[in-house]
């Protein structure tokens, strides 16, 4: 996630959410830009991109499916996006 993002600035923070139980991805993470161009860029650079073979959704932090929001952080994740 971080080389990734890291390809459109510099990264604060980032992690990829866990399950409890098997420890594996459950497909989806959080990232922190440094920042609000470089948040922006990574939306539009990556945003429904095909990684690992899964297309990934990335937006800003709580913000509605098809709209930004004036936050640097980015949640980026590998379930399907939607509508």
């Amino acid at each position: 996630l971080r080389d990734t993002l890291g390809q459109y600035g510099q990264v604060v923070d980032c992690s990829v959410i866990l399950d409890r139980v098997t420890q594996q991805s459950r497909g989806f993470g959080f990232a922190q830009m440094a920042t609000l161009d470089q948040a922006h860029a990574a939306i539009k650079g990556l945003n429904r991109m095909r990684i690992d073979n899964r297309q990934i959704e990335v937006r800003f932090k709580n913000a509605p499916r098809d709209s930004s929001s004036r936050d640097s952080g980015a949640g980026m994740s590998g379930r399907p996006a939607g509508p």
